[in-house]
């Protein structure tokens, strides 16, 4: 059972090598390094998840593709981790409606869509997958999101006047008592 995933990954990875070397391939590759845009259609299912692996492997920089909808932002990013190392995709999930996305958002998609944030600055390798209310969404700049970063362990020593500073001015709001995610409180005042 285990020797026919083996040869089907193989032949799937000779069928994107193969790919790799087509026109149409050579063509967006060519207008990313100019820094263009592609706009990819007609292809769906397993046709669009080949070119986009193959799009991928052949290029150096991320790749950012962005769905009409979640849901099908989040197909892609399924049907791409089987021909992509998952560590390397990326999804921003965004519910279409501010509305939906208050009442009904996840601490996962949450987690999600700042772990991708925390990618796409680095500028490193990798697929970024998001849907079109993913791109209308305001986000803070480079800038701003690098010097939001606090990093705390068990080794660390920090000063709690310091931190409650830091806090307040990455939006946290200080409470007597926390009782929803982006608030803080302090003991022993």
């Amino acid at each position: 059972m285990y020797g026919h995933f083996e040869k089907d990954r193989e032949l799937v990875m000779d069928l994107i090598a193969m790919l790799g070397q087509t026109q149409q391939v050579q063509t967006v590759l060519a207008n990313q390094q100019q820094g263009g845009k592609q706009l990819l259609t007609g292809l769906s299912g397993s046709a669009k998840t080949l070119f986009l692996a193959t799009v991928y492997k052949q290029q150096r920089q991320p790749l950012l593709i962005i769905e009409s909808n979640t849901f099908q932002a989040n197909q892609v990013a399924e049907d791409l981790a089987n021909q992509v190392n998952s560590d390397q995709i990326y999804t921003f999930p965004v519910e279409e409606v501010m509305a939906a996305e208050m009442a009904t958002s996840s601490p996962e998609a949450k987690a999600e869509r700042v772990r991708t944030l925390s990618f796409m600055v680095t500028g490193k390798k990798g697929i970024i997958i998001t849907s079109i209310a993913g791109m209308r969404r305001l986000l803070p700049s480079v800038r701003q999101w690098q010097d939001g970063q606090l990093t705390i362990d068990s080794n660390s020593e920090i000063d709690p006047a310091t931190l409650a500073t830091q806090l307040s001015e990455m939006g946290y709001l200080r409470d007597k008592l926390v009782g929803k995610p982006g608030e803080f409180a302090m003991r022993g005042d």
